[in-house]
């Protein structure tokens, strides 16, 4: 499957430039070229938003730029249980961090793989082999 539109995908929760939200399935041969947007604290990954149930990510590119509030992940934006194999993620990552009252940071992280993986014992079995990143992440803040 690709993604080779020549709009912008631009999300409000969960957005992945091919699914946006993986339960138990297998995602493979994919490709994204699209920039991704999501101005609102949420998850962005370059080919899923987020990543559930042992679902598993194969062989993907993902070449499309990510601008995002929240989890940032070139391939996956979150990861609970699963697997990434054998995925590069050449996109760029921009991920806005909101600063309130002078300190307190608001829950955020980015990638160039996955943005976050989850903690717990359900999520022992996440695993991440052979896949690269040959991009560049970049970080801005934003004062509130």
């Amino acid at each position: 499957c690709n993604n080779n539109s020549v709009m912008e995908i631009s999300g409000k929760s969960i957005t992945g430039g091919i699914v946006g939200n993986n339960s138990g399935g297998t995602i493979s041969n994919c490709n994204n070229k699209e920039k991704i947007i999501s101005n609102i604290g949420t998850t962005i990954g370059g080919i899923v938003g987020e990543n559930w149930s042992n679902g598993e990510i194969e062989n993907c590119v993902n070449e499309g730029n990510l601008l995002g509030r929240g989890f940032v992940g070139g391939i996956v934006g979150k990861i609970y249980k699963g697997v990434v194999i054998n995925s590069i993620n050449y996109g760029n990552l921009n991920n806005t961090m909101y600063v309130i009252n002078g300190g307190s940071y608001l829950e955020e992280s980015t990638g160039g793989i996955v943005g976050y993986i989850s903690y717990g014992v359900q999520y022992f079995f996440t695993m991440i082999f052979s896949s690269y990143m040959f991009s560049r992440r970049l970080y801005r803040h934003l004062f509130r």
